[in-house]
């Protein structure tokens, strides 16, 4: 029994790395086919998992993801970056980079100041 509950967990938390609705839809797949491999197919049982599946798979993954990814992209949504004056004869040019709620919010105070 316990096997089966780590299998689920590892199966949706390797999919949720890259975005965590595929963890829950890892878990919608994979508690279903774990259970009809080692019981016999009962077709509302299996909904059920697949309901159940989904939602703790998704909670699983938005966990995993926040632990793997959630600092980084929240720091790099607040962050102006500044990029330095290139070298002497390219056409790169040294500047500030916005972000992109930084340029929404200029474009919205340049047209309510027109």
């Amino acid at each position: 029994m316990l096997y089966k509950i780590i299998a689920f967990f590892i199966f949706s938390g390797i999919a949720s790395i890259k975005k965590p609705i595929y963890g829950g839809l890892a878990g919608m797949v994979t508690a279903p086919v774990i259970y009809v491999i080692f019981n016999s197919y009962d077709l509302p049982t299996v909904g059920l998992l697949s309901a159940f599946g989904f939602g703790f798979g998704l909670i699983w993954g938005v966990l995993i993801w926040n632990f793997i990814h959630g600092k980084e992209y929240n720091e790099q949504n607040k962050k102006t970056y500044v990029m330095p004056i290139g070298k002497p004869g390219s056409s790169q040019r040294g500047g500030i980079i916005y972000t992109d709620e930084e340029e929404k919010n200029a474009k919205d105070n340049e047209k309510n100041n027109i």
